[in-house]
């Protein structure tokens, strides 16, 4: 059970990895020129940014709706796209001129860096969850084995237990009869012991199986005598 639940959440992390669609294109100004090194980011979790380096992109997406950002000198640009399925898709954005700050490449390596961080946690997070799951996993499998051991073990003092007082009433079994003058019957073999008649039946078979007795059918009972 605790395997499925594994399985179940690993394809649940991964779920989304699985139905990925890939979103590139080019960043172009109002003349039709790609634009070097234009930042653009897409609001996806975590927020991812790169710079377009020659004018050209491309970002990862798992299903869902983005809105997807340039900026440059020569201008801006916001694309909104809906990822409904895995595959490749092309976006070019085209730079429109507006009163955006000049842009600062160190503020925007900043931003990368932490992108990367975020994403680094959430990968490591990630592998923990999955390690502790599998910690938990074989821990439970090694509990369960040990607590086999030990009812094995119990189940074996038990069966020698009783195997020691099936012997021991054997022995008293057949000191009665030796007391009786290595002769008596079975009826009185159970007033002397006190046990079930189904019960005196079998140590009488297994004395007489040993050699140690012989039975004679006599009437309605048994006369039990040492070999």
């Amino acid at each position: 059970m605790r395997l499925i639940l594994f399985l179940m959440l690993f394809s649940v992390i991964f779920a989304s990895f699985a139905s990925a669609a890939t979103i590139h294109g080019s960043v172009y100004d109002l003349s039709l020129n790609k634009i070097d090194k234009a930042v653009v980011s897409v609001d996806s979790v975590p927020k991812q940014t790169i710079v377009a380096k020659d004018g050209d992109y491309s970002f990862i997406l798992p299903v869902g709706s983005y809105t997807i950002n340039a900026n440059a000198a020569q201008g801006a640009a916001e694309e909104v796209l809906e990822v409904k399925e895995e595959g490749d898709f092309t976006v070019d954005l085209i730079l429109f001129p507006g009163d955006e700050e000049e842009l600062n490449l160190d503020d925007v390596n900043v931003e990368l860096e932490k992108n990367n961080t975020i994403l680094v946690i959430i990968i490591i997070l990630v592998l923990l969850v999955i390690g502790g799951l599998i910690w938990v996993f074989l821990l439970h499998k090694r509990i369960l084995k040990i607590f086999d051991v030990f009812k094995r073990e119990k189940e074996a003092k038990k069966e020698e237990k009783k195997e020691v007082e099936v012997k021991g009433d054997l022995e008293q079994m057949l000191e009665f009869i030796k007391k009786e003058g290595g002769r008596t019957n079975q009826k009185d073999i159970r007033k002397q012991f006190g046990l079930s008649e189904a019960k005196i039946s079998l140590m009488v078979t297994e004395l007489e199986d040993k050699g140690k007795i012989k039975r004679i059918k006599k009437g309605r009972g048994n006369v039990i005598v040492l070999s």
